[in-house]
């Protein structure tokens, strides 16, 4: 299916099997995402999420649950 947005032509994949690859920041767990495209963005300027990322802002890509790789150093933090 494709549509006209004025200088580009985008087409878009109904049931597509693209997916993404991901990684942690130093590389060393690398997985693909499930889908071609996050189901929502997320962006918040909160105290918590600029102090995570050092920045003005923490972004979050939302995607259906799936499972990640085995790795060494994947852990989860309470």
């Amino acid at each position: 299916m494709e549509r006209d947005v004025g200088y580009q032509t985008h087409t878009t994949h109904i049931h597509s099997t693209y997916t993404m690859d991901a990684s942690c920041q130093c590389g060393s767990v690398t997985f693909k995402t499930p889908l071609e495209k996050p189901l929502a963005l997320y962006i918040c300027h909160c105290t918590e999420c600029r102090r995570q990322t050092s920045s003005a802002f923490g972004t979050s890509a939302i995607f259906p649950r799936f499972a990640l790789p085995d790795a060494e150093l994947l852990n989860v933090y309470k």
